[in-house]
């Protein structure tokens, strides 16, 4: 997942080939859950859509042991049911950490962590 110039990308595919899917949307309207600040982890996901499908790109790092590793993969749901599951390989994870969410309150969006949703800040 990439964030560049207001765009969030999310690609898939074999490193150093094309991608197999490719996706885009601007960080304004992205589906995005912020970490809550409570937990052991201190985590993040970003939803793409694509028709039926739905691609849950999630991130975490543990926060009580620095030594470990970084953990990220994507749930993939179609219709709203899992069909698959892929985690990433720790060493090639970096972490982008509030990357989204602090774009998205730069465009002045604010979290509503009730409701759980964005929406423009008061």
């Amino acid at each position: 997942m990439c964030l560049f110039d207001g765009a969030v990308t999310y690609s898939y595919g074999a490193t150093g080939a094309a991608p197999d899917l490719m996706l885009d949307a601007h960080v304004a309207e992205i589906t995005h859950m912020p970490w809550s600040g409570m937990g052991g982890s201190i985590w993040e996901e970003t939803t793409f859509f694509n028709k039926d499908f739905s691609y849950v790109i999630w991130m975490s790092v543990d926060r009580n042991n620095p030594d470990a590793p970084p953990m990220g993969g994507v749930t993939v749901q179609k219709g709203g049911a899992e069909i698959a599951q892929v985690a990433c390989d720790s060493v090639g994870i970096e972490l982008g950490l509030f990357a989204i969410s602090d774009a998205k309150a730069q465009m002045g969006q604010c979290w509503d962590g009730i409701n759980e949703t964005w929406g423009r800040c008061p």
